[in-house]
């Protein structure tokens, strides 16, 4: 028994300690024959992985920011780096994530400020029941809400082709 949790630790190890929840739809779009879906799989997946987990100060050029939990500070060209999502497009992807509610973004001196919406669901966060306008809701209610803002698992993809691809 000891040699089986010990091989489960060197993995998680080997994983790192902390991990996101990211919604199915997302990750069907990751593997999309659609470069578009792809892309913007991609943009938001950095944006959740790149998120600041916890407040504090930013410098963006020359200029400092407080950055609260689940925002990220940067430029365009450091997201078209990261993500292999040519500059140009960069403001595209990042307008159609706000289209769909999953990220609020404004321009300021030196660069972006990005806000993932819901992120500490995303995150593992709220593992414990939180309280909305004086409701009581579990993480699990909370990321179903989040999934169905995006369509829910039952409307995200209408089958087109073979395998059912977006």
């Amino acid at each position: 028994m000891n040699e089986m949790k010990e091989r489960v630790e060197r993995k998680l190890e080997s994983l790192g300690n902390s991990f996101v929840k990211m919604p199915r739809k997302v990750l069907l779009m990751s593997f999309s024959l659609q470069k578009k879906d792809r892309l913007y799989a991609r943009i938001f997946m950095a944006l959740v992985s790149m998120c600041y987990f916890k407040d504090g100060m930013v410098k963006l050029g020359k200029y400092f920011y407080t950055c609260h939990r689940g925002e990220y500070l940067g430029n365009y060209r450091e997201l078209a780096d990261r993500t292999d999502v040519s500059f140009g497009s960069v403001g595209h992807y990042l307008k159609a994530l706000s289209d769909d509610c999953l990220i609020e973004y404004e321009a300021i001196a030196g660069g972006t400020r990005i806000k993932v919406c819901n992120y500490d669901f995303f995150s593992g966060y709220l593992t414990e029941n939180t309280v909305d306008n004086g409701n009581d809701i579990s993480a699990a209610q909370a990321m179903a809400a989040a999934e169905q803002t995006m369509g829910g698992r039952s409307k995200q993809f209408t089958p087109k082709g073979k395998g059912g691809e977006a």
